[in-house]
């Protein structure tokens, strides 16, 4: 019994020292971000990333036929307490630190005025899977922009 306690503490100390090992690598990382061709760059991996410029979800599909949110979009990501990098008249790029490990996610925003659409993208640094995150945050920032 003994043994297996022991087991079970150990392999614990090892997932917890290995996830805030990776929490502080996402905080190094620089990530390659921007636009290309008025267009949010593509995600690298499909597991721990979305943008809307390749999205089928009508639910999280980009946002058509509004005026220029990107003030309203740096108001929300304020409030929610994502870290404001980078804001210009139509683009706004933000981080996301998760509270226990410190994982650091990219989200941005573009508006494209002549389409008048807002696009997003939201990336995990570390990881292949994201659990769903990258997704959340974005229906959560998009509904408070309604």
């Amino acid at each position: 019994m003994k043994y297996i306690i022991l087991v079970v503490l150990v392999l614990v100390s090892f997932f917890t020292i290995r996830f805030i090992m990776l929490g502080n690598q996402s905080a190094t990382m620089k990530p390659t971000l921007g636009l290309e061709k008025n267009r949010l760059k593509p995600c690298e991996s499909n597991g721990n990333c979305i943008v809307s410029h390749d999205l089928k979800d009508s639910e999280l599909a980009p946002i058509t036929n509004t005026s220029n949110p990107i003030d309203k979009l740096k108001d929300i990501c304020t409030k929610q307490g994502f870290e404001i990098v980078e804001t210009r008249e139509d683009y706004l790029y933000v981080l996301d630190a998760s509270k226990i490990f410190g994982f650091v996610d990219d989200v941005e925003f573009f508006y494209d005025k002549e389409a008048q659409t807002l696009h997003f993208r939201s990336a995990s640094r570390v990881g292949k899977s994201d659990l769903g995150a990258n997704s959340k945050r974005v229906r959560q920032i998009l509904e408070l922009l309604k």
